[in-house]
């Protein structure tokens, strides 16, 4: 984004990054990069992923794959999802729990190809459905009241999305960021 803002010109920016922007006919390609980021790179790579275009790109192919109902690249998605969430990024984290993209990216995290398809658990299901905040204490300010709200969604994705999949280090910054946030 900012090489966009230097140049003036997306297509050297985009010639510059190091993830392809996701893509149906790419996604084998960014799930190999995800898997084995090299420790030099983890901060750039979360950069990329949290930059708005890429954000875009993954919701528009997430919608387009689950449109068609193909699993093999529902599957992939839910692997690039996933990796977002073990490179353990605070920011990166906090950009994919945020209200405006937390519904897809639980769609996302729906397609575990580990699991047999009847025993995945439609996450925006349970969400939409069965999960209702009840006020118990009245917040007067917003900030607070989006705090909780945020704390649940690190919650959900912790114990209820993703606890096979995350590594000890992936698990220990999620509970960092839950403590932080109280």
């Amino acid at each position: 984004e900012i090489f966009e803002l230097i140049c003036n010109d997306p297509e050297i920016a985009d010639s510059k990054r190091l993830l392809p922007l996701p893509k149906i006919g790419n996604l084998q390609e960014l799930v190999r990069k995800l898997f084995c980021v090299p420790p030099s790179q983890r901060e750039a790579l979360a950069s990329e992923l949290a930059s708005p275009k890429f954000v875009a790109e993954l919701r528009d192919t997430f919608h387009n794959a689950e449109d068609l109902s193909s699993e093999k690249e529902l599957g992939q998605i839910f692997n690039v999802a996933k990796s977002i969430f073990l490179l353990s990024n605070q920011k990166l984290t906090e950009r994919y729990l945020q209200e405006d993209v937390y519904e897809d990216v639980l769609g996302m995290l729906e397609f575990d190809e580990s699991l047999p398809a009847s025993k995945r658990i439609a996450h925006r299901e349970v969400v939409k459905s069965k999960v209702k905040y009840n006020e118990v204490v009245s917040f007067e300010d917003e900030k607070t009241l989006a705090r909780v709200h945020f704390n649940y969604r690190l919650l959900y994705l912790k114990d209820i999305v993703l606890p096979r999949a995350l590594d000890d280090g992936a698990f220990a910054s999620l509970v960092q960021m839950i403590h932080t946030n109280l």
